[in-house]
């Protein structure tokens, strides 16, 4: 079966869990939540903010250190009780004062282009992919980067390299709109050490902006409200033998751009 992303949950879950706990009106003013985030510099504060969607960004000390545009996954605390989080106060500033209580670095990864790649080569220290996008983890799309969780498995402890492929010389050259879109993930070691038959999940972000932008609009142009991707990736290598599946996910294309094409 297909899986249907709905971010609007993702980016209005925040901010309903804000209004609800604002109204309780007694016991500690605190809520804690979690989020994929995109480091930005604000020119008017002169801090390092972290976009967590569209609509909402945080504040912290830890963030200042970070460089701009480095993508996140946190945990963090909010406290209404604390003037900088006052309504009014976070509405004339855009964001919101938080504690951090975990944060990892999301590794990202560029998109690139199909052609003159040799789909049926196995890469240097390739490794089979188990599963692309793992639907029972948290995803996210925030101004052009796609945050996933792939599973593998891997070598412990080894760094990996990740490469989500496209063939954009083709995407305009159906008459008519696509069934899918297809995109091609692969993965390999980057160092050396000891062997592990373990299964593990991998959290990246890739800058899809470009390629989901382009095929939004035209899908939309042809009365479609939704993008349907196919991600082909590499289950099972033997040898020098490649063996290649795919799973299909469908984008609703109002909750990509609902800043810019809903207008």
């Amino acid at each position: 079966m297909m899986k249907k992303l709905n971010f609007k949950n993702v980016i209005m879950c925040f901010v309903s869990i804000l209004l609800f706990v604002s109204c309780l009106g007694k016991g500690p003013n605190i809520i804690s939540g979690q989020a994929f985030g995109i480091v930005r510099y604000d020119y008017i504060s002169g801090l390092m903010l972290l976009d967590i969607n569209e609509y909402e960004s945080l504040n912290n000390i830890r963030f200042q250190e970070a460089t701009d545009g480095a993508c996140y996954w946190v945990y963090f605390e909010v406290d209404y009780d604390l003037p900088e989080n006052n309504p009014e106060y976070v509405a004339s500033v855009g964001y919101y004062t938080v504690n951090i209580i975990e944060r990892v670095q999301v590794n990202d990864w560029d998109m690139y282009d199909l052609s003159g790649t040799d789909t049926s080569t196995v890469l240097t220290n390739e490794i089979p992919i188990s599963d692309p996008f793992m639907e029972d983890q948290s995803s996210s799309y925030i101004k052009g980067m796609f945050f996933l969780s792939s599973l593998l498995t891997k070598y412990s402890d080894q760094e990996m390299l990740w490469f989500l492929y496209c063939d954009f010389q083709n995407l305009d050259a159906e008459e008519n709109h696509q069934e899918y879109y297809d995109l091609f993930m692969r993965t390999r070691v980057n160092s050396n050490s000891a062997k592990s038959t373990e299964k593990n999940a991998f959290t990246n972000a890739f800058n899809m902006g470009s390629f989901l932008e382009h095929v939004a609009h035209k899908e939309r142009s042809l009365g479609n409200n939704a993008i349907k991707i196919r991600f082909n990736y590499v289950s099972a290598i033997d040898d020098d033998k490649i063996t290649w599946s795919h799973k299909d996910i469908e984008i609703e294309i109002d909750l990509i751009f609902p800043t810019e094409l809903n207008k």
